[in-house]
């Protein structure tokens, strides 16, 4: 069954690879042709009906072979956004810091686990990610292991800002340096190695504790974008509305009191409470369903653990999240998971 969250990163991955094929091709290309020899089909330009992994994978395939295009893995890595994940994005903007979010990252490699195998290690010196090949020669041009290494190289610099030093980084690939070497330049660092014994990306274990930092326009767009996929716009006035992209884009940094939301909006918490009376809601509530919704959609559409949930979700612990879910729901967040797999 392929998500919602997962089918909005492939709509992605394929609209960045029309571009690449597009812009590199000399001669028109029929991309409706590629897209039915990996069995793909498009509804409307820039939305698919559900898509495979092992689709994505053909295709790669089937455009390398017929096209030549070099670095396939690479282009696209390179253009990726955090809103093209959907629930991911928003749950790796609501880490804290590095390791929480390479942890938080690690899982959505479920989604190509039968082409790239990703490993997190640690000792005293460096952190360790670790992608081992299982396409067995289905992947065009190291199309995965290109794909893997660069998004998480280029996550990791963006999430670090300032602090990324690419001195520190070290990258080895367990292949041939290949012809388009001068790409591979382009993106990482001087410290690049081919015939190693493995693919890794290797960079300073004391980086894991760093606090990730986010431009705010960014961290707001996505939480828009959040907001739009757990809310029913039919039904939210517009000051619950904008309550609601305020928390969720505050959520990793702890809930605001009502009074320091009003500050925030530019009012008191007396007349906010009045609004909220005037669209028969409280703050508290609004609070506690943000929290649901987003729980909701991490449980429907991500394998992270209900302790991992509730951490993002800024409670102290797993109990008081156990125990609002049951109350809002109607049953445990196992019991919830488990159900809706099976609707």
């Amino acid at each position: 069954m392929t998500s919602l969250n997962q089918q909005h990163f492939f709509d992605a991955i394929l609209g960045y690879w029309e571009s690449i094929v597009r812009s590199e091709s000399t001669v028109p290309i029929d991309i409706s042709d590629f897209l039915r020899k990996a069995g793909i089909i498009r509804i409307t330009q820039g939305q698919y009906q559900p898509i495979q992994a092992s689709q994505v994978h053909t295709l790669m395939a089937i455009t390398v072979e017929q096209l030549h295009i070099d670095g396939l893995g690479l282009r696209i890595a390179k253009r990726l956004k955090l809103q093209d994940m959907g629930a991911w994005g928003y749950a790796m903007i609501s880490c804290q810091n590095l390791k929480q979010l390479l942890d938080t990252g690690l899982q959505f490699s479920y989604i190509t686990k039968d082409y790239v195998d990703i490993h997190i290690g640690y000792d005293s010196e460096y952190a360790y990610i670790t992608a081992d090949d299982r396409s067995h020669g289905r992947s065009a041009q190291h199309y995965t292991i290109e794909d893997a290494i660069c998004h998480y190289y280029l996550g990791i610099e963006r999430f670090l800002g300032q602090e990324f030093d690419r001195k520190r980084v070290h990258v080895d690939f367990a292949y041939p340096a290949p012809h388009y070497l001068p790409l591979y330049k382009t993106i990482f660092t001087t410290n690049l190695s081919f015939n190693s014994q493995q693919n890794q990306l290797r960079f300073p274990v004391e980086w894991i504790r760093s606090a990730i930092s986010m431009n705010p326009a960014l961290i707001a767009h996505v939480a828009t974008l959040q907001s739009q996929t757990i809310i029913d716009d039919t039904t939210t006035q517009p000051i619950s509305y904008q309550i609601r992209v305020k928390l969720l884009t505050q959520l990793k940094y702890g809930l605001p009191t009502m009074e320091a939301m009003a500050i925030e909006m530019n009012t008191t918490s007396r007349t906010l409470r009045r609004k909220l009376i005037a669209e028969e809601t409280t703050y508290k509530h609004l609070v506690l369903d943000t929290r649901m919704q987003v729980a909701r959609d991490y449980l429907l559409n991500t394998p992270l653990s209900t302790t991992e949930i509730a951490e993002l979700l800024s409670y102290h612990s797993s109990p008081p999240f156990f125990r609002a879910f049951q109350n809002y729901y109607g049953m445990s967040p196992h019991q919830y998971r488990i159900q809706s797999r099976h609707e």
